[in-house]
């Protein structure tokens, strides 16, 4: 399971993150699971299979627009991709763990504030 730490205060967040993660094929494998928005300002960070975490933090890329514009759709995003991996799964007939904790952080223009939204 993944070691997850955001500590996080208005100005700044601190995020630690160990490096184990499980792929969509049930093989463990060592990698990010920290992925940076920068023109938004943001990260998505997750705990789970790394494969679930990356297609949401690409649709988040894909928005093009600041964190506050992506915060307000990434629940959304979460539940499609959350929706796409298990369908995945059920193709590969694979018994992967599908306990997911993501989050996207970022800076908020509109609230002036580092502002975590968890999505599951």
């Amino acid at each position: 399971m993944t070691i997850l730490n955001l500590h996080i205060e208005q100005r700044r967040v601190l995020i630690a993150s160990n490096t184990e993660a499980t792929l969509i094929n049930g093989n463990v494998g060592t990698m990010s699971k920290l992925f940076p928005i920068p023109h938004a300002n943001a990260v998505v960070v997750g705990r789970g299979l790394v494969h679930f975490i990356f297609q949401v933090f690409m649709d988040c890329c894909l928005r093009g627009v600041d964190f506050d514009g992506t915060v307000k759709a990434f629940p959304q995003i979460a539940a499609a991709r959350l929706v796409d991996l298990h369908a995945e799964i059920k193709k590969a007939r694979v018994d992967v763990p599908t306990n997911l904790y993501i989050v996207l952080v970022g800076w908020s223009t509109a609230r002036q504030e580092m502002v975590p939204q968890l999505a599951i």
